[in-house]
């Protein structure tokens, strides 16, 4: 089973997220819009299929071009937060492979986020336990 990453699972809730809101949106406009606008412009000597299409053409054009700008937010978006997110987990990962290749002496900075620096804080103890237990092997 192919596994993705935070980056694409980050994009998918997003744009979920955004597809709501806009088709919220969307039939508010239909519904409230359509309506408004269809007596406004009989008021004004159209008739009612001429409103209708002069409407949806407008409202159409608007929600592509929302759609359009709603996924290229949020493709540059998740993408930014995938890497800010990402960097710290493959930099312990790194470090792991380090510690794995017997250098105890390793630790990492505890910065950054809650989490990223409780990971760090595991990490180190977890290096320093080794360290020590490899000074007491030596010995």
């Amino acid at each position: 089973m192919k596994r993705f990453g935070i980056g694409l699972h980050i994009a998918a809730a997003s744009i979920g997220v955004s597809a709501v809101a806009l088709a919220i949106v969307g039939v508010g406009v239909q519904r409230v819009g359509g309506a408004e606008f269809e007596q406004l412009m009989i008021q004004h000597g159209a008739s009612v299929a001429v409103a209708r299409d002069m409407f949806q053409g407008s409202v159409t054009v608007v929600l592509l071009a929302a759609v359009a700008a709603a996924v290229c937010t949020t493709v540059f978006l998740a993408a930014s937060l995938a890497r800010w997110m990402s960097r710290p987990v493959m930099r312990v990962a790194d470090s792991a492979a380090q510690l794995a290749a017997g250098h105890y002496d390793l630790r990492l900075p505890e910065s950054g986020p809650r989490e990223v620096r409780s990971l760090a804080r595991s990490f180190n103890q977890l290096a320093a336990e080794l360290e020590q237990q490899e000074r007491v092997r030596q010995e």
